[in-house]
């Protein structure tokens, strides 16, 4: 995974260590739930929905695991 190096500092998405500033850290895209624009009244079918994705930073050590 490509990393770069950190402007401030973050905590990683998965081990939740600290990524000081200097650092170098990746970002991992994450699903944090579903949407729609579903217009139509009824049940929304399963092909309306898609993922709501963010990118989060992860530490060195997790990035290459």
């Amino acid at each position: 995974m490509k990393t770069k190096k950190a402007m401030k500092k973050y905590e990683c998405y998965t081990c939740k260590t600290k990524i000081n500033k200097g650092d170098q850290y990746a970002r991992k895209s994450v699903v944090l739930g579903k949407t729609t624009i579903w217009a139509h009244g009824g049940p929304v079918p399963d092909w309306a929905w898609e993922p709501y994705r963010s990118t989060e930073p992860i530490c060195f050590d997790c990035s290459n695991k």
